[in-house]
């Protein structure tokens, strides 16, 4: 990883626009550097939650994030790899589409499977979005991309509503993955 960029010394117009979530954050692509750069408004509260995150290497072996992206003093967004899509194993649940614990079988989900429930145990966050679309494949290994979908666990605890956001979340995740989560929850 590099150095902190700033958001002004980036040209986002000449980005290809992927997702974009108005006045809120968007998801910009270049093509020719193999790049995508997240970026979110500075009032953002998932956007504080990445950099406590990203500050204790919560994503260390779960993303190889490139840099940083600052506005003043203040994280507004990332950088990360372009990696292949992935084929996992998906079924229909509560209207939408769910990893199923099939995929426990592929040693690489497995594996990030276990790190991420080791960090969320050892950093006290967690990681709420466990979907396909938040995986890809970096040669062998499944990387996340999706990096703000993460939430200290004392504040879930405390706050009810967040309470509720992650476990509603959780519900397109495989079974196996929310159980721990929720029981992460729980534990006090």
């Amino acid at each position: 990883m590099s150095g902190s960029m700033h958001l002004s010394d980036l040209s986002l117009p000449s980005l290809q626009k992927v997702r974009e979530y108005p006045g809120i954050r968007c998801v910009y692509r270049d093509p020719e550097k193999g790049l995508y750069y997240k970026t979110w408004s500075s009032s953002y509260v998932y956007g504080s939650y990445f950099w406590q995150a990203y500050g204790c290497d919560f994503y260390n072996t779960l993303s190889p994030i490139e840099d940083t992206i600052f506005d003043g003093n203040k994280c507004v967004g990332y950088v990360c790899r372009s990696f292949e899509s992935v084929d996992l194993v998906t079924g229909a649940k509560h209207g939408g589409t769910a990893l199923t614990d099939a995929n426990l079988k592929d040693a690489s989900f497995l594996a990030l499977f276990n790190a991420i429930v080791k960090q969320s145990r050892s950093k006290k966050m967690i990681y709420y979005d466990l979907t396909v679309d938040n995986i890809r494949k970096k040669g062998e290994r499944f990387v996340l991309v999706d990096l703000d979908s993460v939430i200290p666990l004392p504040e879930i605890r405390l706050d009810q509503s967040l309470r509720r956001k992650v476990v509603s979340a959780l519900r397109f995740s495989p079974e196996a993955y929310a159980t721990e989560i929720h029981h992460l929850i729980e534990e006090g």
